[in-house]
């Protein structure tokens, strides 16, 4: 630093008003006093142009920027030069009034819970924040989650629909609070209608139809948006086929039907050791006809391809004297063959009577005859009478002490 006053020259010295290139001369005189009076370093001025905005500027009040406030801070003129060097002077700052830094000073901040549904942290409602009459936030990690997403675009949830959604920022965020999705991870995107798939909705309506279980009396619902699917798979469009509505079992059918096990039931035929399935859907419908006690009579897979190779036979009828047949149906002879090929035999009918003797049974009940003797009643049972038909026996006379007498001597 130069001392000796003769060495000394006027120095160009920069503006002290920030954004200004312009300098400022100190004198050698100015220079001097300074000197004497042990100031070395050149004083902080502003430069000619920059004094004279000065100069003709005030201090001015511009309104509090808390929203409601009818405040005024007051906007210095050395603010304002600086604001003109920078080009934002019609565009003052936004600042608070006396009254609203007083409630800065004395406000405490909150901590909040956050604003996302599902998310349990909280974030800190500050004290600008307050004033400025903020209610809601998100905590940093929602926050952090939500500056970093994108919107996204996702495909139509009905099966054949080629449509898609927008899948925006806030519902990802609120969708990975509700998963529970640790910081770095992405949520899974719900199942949602594309905007044709939802316009269509509007133009179905639920449907009530019955049970496709018979004897079940109940309905189930054909929601708006089954028949959107339906719609979809079949192609959609304006052209589409009409929705022909599916056959469904109401809710307590399926119910039922999902605690429902296949069975296998032994086969009706006496000697066969086989069983057949008896399935979920027939015992389902056994239950709403009221009979699930037990399964129905039927034949397993064999007997049944059995039975279909087998014909009607006659068979000699089994009473004495009666020359008449009587037609062994398929369902007897296979009894007979599933009977003899457990106990190790030959195949054999059973002994009946044909049908004219069984018509003749039917046809003639017992009565009572007198005994040609004494005139006791003598019982003809309905067999006996056949047996007279048929002409193996002789119709009685005589009651039995009349015949032991008569015999006696």
């Amino acid at each position: 630093m130069r001392t000796d006053v003769g060495e000394l020259e006027d120095r160009r010295v920069p503006c002290r008003m920030r954004g200004c290139r312009r300098t400022w001369t100190w004198r050698v005189g100015e220079q001097i006093r300074a000197h004497k009076a042990g100031q070395t370093e050149a004083p902080s001025r502003m430069c000619d142009a920059c004094h004279a905005i000065y100069q003709s500027l005030e201090d001015r009040e511009e309104p509090c920027s808390t929203k409601g406030c009818e405040g005024k801070w007051i906007w210095k003129r050395g603010a304002q030069l600086e604001a003109s060097l920078k080009g934002t002077f019609e565009k003052p700052p936004k600042r608070v009034c006396p009254a609203c830094e007083e409630k800065l000073r004395t406000t405490a901040d909150v901590e909040k819970p956050c604003r996302i549904r599902g998310c349990k942290s909280t974030w800190t409602l500050t004290a600008v924040m307050q004033l400025k009459g903020v209610k809601e936030g998100m905590c940093p990690g929602c926050r952090g989650r939500f500056d970093k997403a994108v919107d996204l675009t996702q495909p139509c949830r009905v099966s054949g629909c080629t449509g898609t959604w927008v899948w925006n920022r806030w519902s990802q965020v609120e969708q990975a609070a509700k998963q529970g999705v640790e910081p770095g991870q992405e949520a899974k995107p719900p199942e949602r209608l594309c905007d044709g798939c939802n316009e269509r909705t509007k133009t179905f309506a639920d449907q009530t139809l019955p049970c496709r279980v018979r004897g079940c009396e109940r309905t189930w619902t054909w929601t708006k948006q089954m028949q959107v699917r339906a719609w979809a798979e079949a192609g959609g469009g304006a052209n589409a086929e009409p929705l022909v509505a599916p056959d469904r079992m109401c809710d307590e059918c399926n119910r039922t039907f999902g605690g429902l096990d296949d069975r296998e039931v032994p086969c009706k035929i006496k000697g066969c050791r086989r069983t057949w399935k008896y399935s979920r859907q027939a015992q389902l419908e056994r239950v709403t006809s009221g009979d699930a006690e037990r399964a129905p009579a039927r034949m397993c897979g064999e007997c049944q391809d059995l039975l279909s190779k087998l014909e009607p036979i006659e068979q000699p009828c089994m009473n004495e004297g009666c020359g008449r047949p009587w037609l062994a149906t398929p369902e007897q002879q296979l009894a007979a063959i599933r009977e003899a090929q457990e106990r190790g035999r030959e195949p054999q009918l059973p002994q009946r009577q044909c049908g004219w003797c069984e018509e003749f049974l039917r046809t003639h009940e017992p009565i009572d005859l007198p005994c040609a003797v004494c005139g006791t009643a003598v019982h003809w049972p309905s067999h006996a009478q056949l047996r007279v038909e048929l002409g193996t026996w002789r119709k009685p006379t005589h009651c039995s002490s009349c015949l032991a007498a008569s015999v006696g001597t």
